[in-house]
């Protein structure tokens, strides 16, 4: 756990920030520079435990999308149940990628619940060759019925999870 507080927190150089809201759906993106190579970095975001956030108190790999078809727990499909302090959710991974270091999930269940219909998130990585840090990225596309307290909250947990 003090390997990723390290890798995540603390180590950013810059960060920037965006939230818009269109007429399609409101979208989070907060990004960071990470002085790490892009190889440590993903080894901590890869397994989607999120051990870089300081409210997750525990987080259990669920193998099964529901489907009754058998994934592994780190393929898409696979299932997380996020215990953070004042609520669990539970995440499904659409999509991961070992050559373009991201991931990509979906909320699919809040207690409590949550004020709005859907939320993908996606996590990129891209490798800073001038110093060999990573260029993180980790965006949310939300439904049309998030507000903009919901959009905010969403900022600060990112920054959180960077800092």
């Amino acid at each position: 756990k003090d390997v990723c507080k390290r890798t995540m927190r603390g180590a950013n150089l810059n960060r920037t920030t965006s939230a818009m809201s269109t007429v399609g759906s409101p979208h989070v993106e907060e990004t960071a520079i990470i002085e790490s190579s892009i190889e440590k970095v993903w080894k901590v975001v890869r397994p989607l435990d999120f051990k870089f956030l300081p409210d997750v108190e525990n987080v259990e790999v669920l193998a099964s999308d529901g489907d009754k078809k058998q994934v592994t727990s780190d393929s898409v499909g696979g299932l997380r149940k996020i215990k953070y302090k004042k609520s669990t959710q539970t995440v499904k991974i659409l999509e991961i990628s070992d050559i373009n270091y991201s991931i990509t999930y979906d909320l699919i269940m809040a207690e409590p619940a949550v004020g709005f219909s859907s939320a993908v998130y996606t996590i990129k990585l891209q490798r800073v060759t001038e110093n060999g840090s990573t260029f993180m990225s980790w965006s949310t596309d939300f439904s049309n019925d998030a507000s903009q307290e919901i959009l905010q909250d969403n900022k600060y947990k990112k920054l959180e999870g960077f800092g």
